[in-house]
Protein backbone atom coordinates (compact mmCIF):
# COMPACT_ATOMS: atom_id res chain seq x y z
CA UNK A 1 0.00 0.00 0.00
CA UNK A 2 1.44 3.48 -0.81
CA UNK A 3 2.42 5.58 1.54
CA UNK A 4 0.01 8.87 2.30
CA UNK A 5 2.49 12.16 2.63
CA UNK A 6 1.76 13.65 5.27
CA UNK A 7 -0.07 17.32 5.83
CA UNK A 8 1.65 20.46 7.23
CA UNK A 9 0.35 23.30 8.75
CA UNK A 10 2.16 26.92 7.91
CA UNK A 11 4.84 26.54 10.28
CA UNK A 12 5.49 23.29 9.55
CA UNK A 13 3.95 21.30 11.99
CA UNK A 14 3.00 17.46 11.16
CA UNK A 15 -0.36 17.25 11.74
CA UNK A 16 -0.46 13.68 12.94
CA UNK A 17 -3.30 11.27 14.07
CA UNK A 18 -2.16 12.01 17.74
CA UNK A 19 -2.18 15.64 17.39
CA UNK A 20 -5.60 16.38 15.67
CA UNK A 21 -7.15 13.82 18.78
CA UNK A 22 -5.07 16.14 20.88
CA UNK A 23 -6.85 19.26 19.48
CA UNK A 24 -10.43 17.61 19.11
CA UNK A 25 -10.73 16.50 22.88
CA UNK A 26 -11.92 19.38 23.94
CA UNK A 27 -14.70 19.84 21.18
CA UNK A 28 -15.65 16.10 21.38
CA UNK A 29 -16.24 17.04 25.81
CA UNK A 30 -18.20 20.07 23.98
CA UNK A 31 -15.67 22.19 25.41
CA UNK A 32 -15.63 25.58 23.20
CA UNK A 33 -12.08 27.50 23.34
CA UNK A 34 -12.11 30.95 23.24
CA UNK A 35 -9.24 32.27 21.01
CA UNK A 36 -8.76 33.03 17.83
CA UNK A 37 -11.77 31.25 17.38
CA UNK A 38 -13.80 34.08 18.91
CA UNK A 39 -16.99 33.49 20.96
CA UNK A 40 -18.90 30.57 18.98
CA UNK A 41 -22.67 30.67 18.58
CA UNK A 42 -24.89 27.77 18.06
CA UNK A 43 -27.11 28.93 15.46
CA UNK A 44 -31.09 27.77 15.43
CA UNK A 45 -31.51 24.02 15.80
CA UNK A 46 -28.43 23.23 16.58
CA UNK A 47 -28.32 21.06 20.11
CA UNK A 48 -28.22 23.82 22.92
CA UNK A 49 -28.84 26.59 20.48
CA UNK A 50 -31.40 29.24 20.62
CA UNK A 51 -34.68 28.65 19.26
CA UNK A 52 -35.46 30.11 15.44
CA UNK A 53 -37.90 32.60 17.60
CA UNK A 54 -34.90 33.72 20.22
CA UNK A 55 -32.29 33.72 17.12
CA UNK A 56 -34.07 36.58 15.52
CA UNK A 57 -34.89 38.37 18.87
CA UNK A 58 -30.94 37.88 19.06
CA UNK A 59 -29.77 39.97 15.93
CA UNK A 60 -31.26 43.08 14.50
CA UNK A 61 -30.40 42.54 11.00
CA UNK A 62 -33.50 40.79 9.52
CA UNK A 63 -33.16 37.48 7.16
CA UNK A 64 -32.77 37.54 3.75
CA UNK A 65 -30.83 39.71 1.52
CA UNK A 66 -29.66 43.34 1.89
CA UNK A 67 -31.40 45.94 -0.23
CA UNK A 68 -30.25 47.52 -3.27
CA UNK A 69 -31.25 50.80 -1.79
CA UNK A 70 -31.61 52.55 1.40
CA UNK A 71 -34.03 55.10 0.61
CA UNK A 72 -36.32 53.09 -2.24
CA UNK A 73 -37.99 49.75 -2.88
CA UNK A 74 -36.74 47.28 -5.23
CA UNK A 75 -38.87 46.57 -8.14
CA UNK A 76 -38.87 42.96 -9.96
CA UNK A 77 -38.12 42.79 -13.54
CA UNK A 78 -38.77 39.48 -15.96
CA UNK A 79 -38.04 38.79 -19.29
CA UNK A 80 -36.78 36.29 -21.61
CA UNK A 81 -33.30 36.07 -23.35
CA UNK A 82 -32.15 33.65 -25.44
CA UNK A 83 -29.99 30.75 -23.53
CA UNK A 84 -26.98 31.26 -25.27
CA UNK A 85 -27.04 35.43 -24.25
CA UNK A 86 -27.71 34.16 -20.94
CA UNK A 87 -24.76 31.97 -20.70
CA UNK A 88 -22.83 34.81 -22.26
CA UNK A 89 -24.11 37.62 -19.91
CA UNK A 90 -23.25 34.91 -17.36
CA UNK A 91 -19.88 34.68 -18.58
CA UNK A 92 -18.99 38.20 -18.73
CA UNK A 93 -20.56 38.78 -14.97
CA UNK A 94 -17.93 35.83 -13.90
CA UNK A 95 -15.01 37.37 -15.59
CA UNK A 96 -16.04 41.00 -13.37
CA UNK A 97 -16.60 38.86 -10.30
CA UNK A 98 -20.13 39.87 -10.45
CA UNK A 99 -23.56 37.93 -9.97
CA UNK A 100 -25.53 37.89 -13.33
CA UNK A 101 -28.41 40.64 -11.83
CA UNK A 102 -25.63 42.89 -10.64
CA UNK A 103 -24.30 42.52 -14.04
CA UNK A 104 -27.11 43.30 -15.79
CA UNK A 105 -28.18 45.87 -13.42
CA UNK A 106 -24.90 47.95 -14.30
CA UNK A 107 -24.89 47.33 -17.88
CA UNK A 108 -28.87 48.67 -18.28
CA UNK A 109 -27.62 51.93 -16.15
CA UNK A 110 -24.68 52.58 -18.62
CA UNK A 111 -27.03 52.19 -21.62
CA UNK A 112 -30.10 54.47 -19.52
CA UNK A 113 -27.29 56.95 -18.85
CA UNK A 114 -25.93 57.13 -22.43
CA UNK A 115 -29.25 57.43 -23.64
CA UNK A 116 -30.98 60.41 -21.73
CA UNK A 117 -27.61 61.77 -21.20
CA UNK A 118 -26.99 61.16 -17.63
CA UNK A 119 -29.42 62.92 -15.44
Amino acid sequence: MAKIKPFHTEDGTELTEELLDKLAAPWDRGEIPEGEWGPVFLGPGSPGGPTKREWRRMHATPPGRPPLSEDEPSAVVTFKMPRSLVDYVKRAADACGQTKSKFIREAVLEKARKVLGSE
